[in-house]
């Protein structure tokens, strides 16, 4: 039986083992418990519902400048609008129901063009159009090069927009979320700086530009450059236009009067008909001179390049020239011209061949 002294420290240490494996038991419960309220009520780190209750937590605690509205959408388990104090940004912030996107926030902007930038754009011709918007679009495409959501529209009220994502698996905290707010204005301060300056290099191209034909690509200047002894232009918006530059002395001078030009174009061939009535072509020294002729000839109808019309005079001697400026069906532009046939030296044109008027 052992003493009465090794009884009671028996006793002693059987109560107090007792005690601790109790107290253990009742700890690891508590931890049991604790853990499953944690992760079935509140959510595991990466569940829908714990990180939705971490955004929605962080979206409450932005404070000035920045102003959170709600936006619900039935499509989305978060929808919200963060604002700028100062209105010169706005974005959407979204968690789509869509099992293929639902780990991600999305952050969605567009900028458009103030109703002065529209109008400055408004002003613009059509080729400084184009090159101010492949240029944006240049610009914005180095801000993030792996982006794939973003467009420059050509609805210019909705201009350019794009759509950035934080992950909301793995360790997702506010840090994080605010990162993702902060890249977004950055972009979106970017971006109006290059709509800024390219618009305004746009607005200072057109005003370098030479004005163009009406209804062509071409220039007044072009014409003077490839026709320097003369010119007539046909055109249902413009009239007639002529240049006649005071002739030189041992050249063929042209009287041709306008009314009786005809240019008919058939769009189905492709092919315009000209018949030219020339009143004279004379000189002031002597040798041959012209009168009362007529001049008939079908040419292709492709816009820039010169035919040759007449088959009368001497290769020392202007001769007269056709061009299609412009072959729009409703008001096509031609052009008649005078300049002396020579041999080619590319780029220059040979007869029957292109002369641009560019």
């Amino acid at each position: 039986m052992g003493s009465i002294c090794e009884r009671i420290c028996f006793r002693m240490g059987f109560t107090f083992g007792l005690h601790v494996h109790r107290n253990s038991d009742s700890l690891y419960a508590g931890l049991i418990v604790g853990a499953i309220w944690l992760f079935w009520i509140v959510g595991w780190p990466s569940s829908l519902s714990y990180t939705n209750a971490l955004v929605e937590r962080w979206l409450k605690s932005l404070t000035a400048p920045w102003l959170v509205s709600d936006t619900s959408h039935p499509q989305t388990y978060i929808s919200k609008y963060i604002d700028r104090a100062d209105k010169k940004f706005g974005v959407g912030v979204n968690r789509p129901k869509d099992p293929k996107e639902d780990d991600n926030l999305t952050f969605e902007w567009e900028l458009g063009l103030s109703q002065e930038y529209l109008d400055l754009f408004s002003s613009l011709s059509d080729t400084e159009k184009q090159w101010f918007i492949r240029e944006v679009t240049i610009e914005v495409r180095k801000i993030s090069p792996n982006l794939p959501n973003f467009f420059v529209n050509s609805d210019l009220s909705h201009f350019v927009y794009m759509k950035e994502t934080a992950s909301l698996s793995g360790m997702v905290n506010r840090k994080t979320l605010d990162h993702a707010l902060h890249t977004s204005w950055t972009d979106y301060q970017t971006v109006r700086l290059i709509i800024d300056q390219k618009l305004e290099e746009a607005v200072q191209r057109e005003q370098q530009r030479e004005p163009t034909i009406d209804g062509t690509n071409f220039t007044w200047k072009s014409l003077d450059d490839n026709f320097p002894l003369g010119w007539i232009v046909f055109s249902e918006k413009l009239g007639n236009r002529m240049s006649n530059p005071p002739p030189a002395w041992d050249k063929l001078q042209f009287k041709i009067d306008p009314d009786n030009v005809h240019a008919t174009p058939d769009f189905s061939k492709r092919e315009v008909i000209w018949t030219v009535g020339l009143t004279s072509a004379t000189k002031l020294t002597t040798g041959m001179n012209y009168y009362e002729n007529q001049l008939n000839r079908s040419v292709p109808m492709k816009v820039g390049k010169v035919y040759r019309l007449d088959q009368l005079f001497e290769p020392s001697q202007p001769r007269i020239w056709v061009v299609t400026l412009g072959d729009n069906q409703r008001f096509p532009v031609f052009a008649l011209g005078f300049r002396i046939s020579q041999e080619p030296t590319p780029p220059s044109p040979t007869p029957d061949t292109v002369a641009s008027p560019h």
